[in-house]
């Protein structure tokens, strides 16, 4: 950033930043030229999906899905979508010692799901904040697309030493599912 001094007095020292357009640009094209080479790598479809059959287990005795499946569904699709861009995950997390963690979960119920139902679960971003990211999920009946439920879940990275971190670069691609 280039300051020019404008001022000295007994308030203090004043500047004038006069090179914040220049840095603005700078960062606006690196952004865009990011979300353009992960729209030429991963298409432009900003949902990741999958398909989530429902088990008999995974139902109640009023026959419907427990509502605690839903949580285990966020952790499927965020694992799920983490392995589709990282295969090898599991090495470089024993590697850097690298855990997810997750901080809350959210979950609104909007209709039920039943034993034989195949729900299409969508995942995407809400935003990413230095060390944590929020994830959105909604849940729909694959045979009529209608909303079952959505919700959200915060995680965190934390290193070998407990430490919260920064989100690692490793993690990047998940700018490509941002919510705009």
């Amino acid at each position: 950033m280039e300051c020019v001094s404008r001022w000295d007095n007994e308030q203090g020292l004043g500047f004038e930043i006069v090179s914040i357009q220049k840095n603005k640009e700078k960062f606006f094209n690196e952004f865009v030229n990011r979300q353009i080479q992960l729209v030429k790598q991963l298409g432009d479809d900003r949902v990741f999906r999958k398909d989530i059959f429902i088990n008999l287990g995974e139902t109640n005795a009023t026959g419907n899905v427990y509502f605690a499946n839903y949580v285990k569904y966020q952790g499927v699709l965020r694992e799920s979508c983490i392995v589709h861009h990282i295969p090898n995950i599991n090495e470089i997390m024993a590697q850097t010692g690298i855990k997810l963690v997750t901080v809350d979960v959210y979950q609104k119920f909007r209709q039920n799901a039943y034993f034989g139902y195949t729900i299409t679960g969508e995942l995407t971003v809400g935003q990413i904040k230095g060390c944590q990211a929020k994830l959105n999920f909604k849940y729909r009946n694959k045979a009529d697309g209608e909303l079952i439920g959505e919700g959200y879940q915060h995680f965190c990275c934390v290193g070998k030493s407990g430490k919260i971190l920064k989100m690692p670069k490793l993690f990047e691609f998940m700018e490509h599912y941002i919510e705009v």
